[in-house]
């Protein structure tokens, strides 16, 4: 069978995936849904498609033009920053919808895959009309794409234009198979937890190596932005600062706009705040391991994966109730919800997860078996099997 996914190529979600895909023996096609993007290093046996070239084993290094048919072998960023946007100025870029016709057409896939909506899913929405025979369409929403764009007037259009065409819908949990009814779909819906793709987990003994309530780790999500708030997560911790006196206080994904309060909470509250930088899925794990509490509070999201590897490390996780948690989240027994800007609320979750040991170490038993029993890596590989010969059984 031929499958074309049309992602993000330098995702880890998407990398995930397709490594499951890959134990299948499928012929496996990928489509950049982003321009002048280089594709994730831990990318494999695919055929990626981008401008003029088909490539089976592509060199990461090369930089292929969409006029002339010469290839850039150079690792320096800068000089490909400065091809890509000589493309852009010159408009040399072939259009991407155009694109991705051609290689509709020249591949002939069985399954068309598209993993996100604003991109991905708007631009096989656009293509769809302009093939008489179409393939059979899966589409992956992740995160926000419904809960937080389908609130603006004009993506709210688009999305319901999108699910129009689409034959099986991916999502994350109950709150956005209610969303996709909202916007008109009337296909098959199937909740597909974790975009990235499953957990191998080996035993319990192995991942939870120390009891939550020994551990003197606090793990924050520290972006802020139009959906993010990591600053209240900061403030709450601000009016609890007596209960984190001898922890040590983790921010990654950190933005620069609370580098100022971090400032004041060392210098002031003598807090023990670290930012850490870029880290891979292996250190992300290890924090994990040694946190007592994992805090991630966003406007909107979908699943969050750092819910998901807290729940499976043993951390406890506090998570704002604007994602699809609550279907893994019971209210007070293996995690607290709380709303993302009511301040208040996150600083209760916190004072009571640091001083309740019992609550933490429940949660923990709790957390693993319900990852164990839904995430394992062979679990979701069999999901994935059975997702594409669904097709073959409409």
């Amino acid at each position: 069978m031929k499958i074309l996914v049309i992602a993000m190529p330098f995702s880890i979600h998407t990398v995930r995936w397709i490594s499951h895909i890959n134990t299948l023996e499928h012929e496996i096609h990928v489509f950049s849904s982003y321009a002048y993007s280089n594709p994730h290093v831990e990318l494999k046996n695919v055929i990626f498609h981008d401008y003029y070239h088909s490539i089976t084993n592509f060199d990461r290094d090369i930089i292929f033009s969409p006029i002339w048919r010469f290839e850039v072998k150079s690792s320096n960023i800068l000089i490909k920053k400065i091809i890509g946007k000589l493309f852009r100025i010159l408009r040399l870029e072939q259009n991407r919808e155009k694109t991705l016709l051609k290689v509709i057409k020249s591949i002939r896939p069985d399954i068309i895959h598209s993993m996100e909506t604003q991109n991905a899913g708007y631009l096989v929405s656009n293509i769809k009309t302009s093939l008489s025979k179409f393939p059979f369409w899966i589409h992956s929403n992740w995160g926000i794409d419904m809960h937080y764009y389908g609130e603006m007037d004009t993506h709210r259009r688009k999305i319901i234009k999108c699910l129009e065409g689409v034959d099986v819908l991916l999502v994350e949990g109950n709150r956005d198979k209610v969303l996709a009814n909202k916007y008109g779909f009337k296909q098959d819906v199937l909740i597909f937890p974790s975009v990235g793709g499953g957990f191998e987990i080996p035993n319990k003994d192995n991942i939870i190596t120390e009891l939550p309530s020994k551990r003197k780790t606090i793990l924050i999500k520290g972006t802020q932005d139009n959906v993010r708030r990591g600053l209240n997560s900061l403030l709450a911790l601000q009016q609890c600062a007596d209960f984190v006196k001898g922890y040590k206080i983790v921010l990654y994904q950190c933005s620069e706009l609370l580098f100022e309060k971090v400032s004041f909470l060392i210098s002031e509250c003598d807090m023990d705040i670290t930012i850490v930088d870029e880290l891979s899925h292996l250190e992300m794990i290890e924090l994990n391991k040694i946190a007592r509490i994992s805090i991630t509070n966003n406007l909107s999201d979908g699943l969050p994966n750092s819910m998901l590897e807290a729940m499976l490390f043993g951390a406890f996780p506090i998570q704002s109730n604007t994602s699809c948690a609550d279907d893994w989240i019971i209210n007070g027994i293996n995690g607290i919800l709380v709303s993302p800007e009511d301040i208040d609320e996150i600083r209760l979750a916190i004072k009571e997860s640091l001083i309740n040991d019992e609550l933490v170490d429940n949660a923990a038993l709790i957390n693993f078996l319900k990852i164990k029993n839904s995430l394992e890596s062979n679990i979701i590989k069999n999901k994935i099997a059975e997702l594409y010969m669904f097709k073959q059984n409409k």
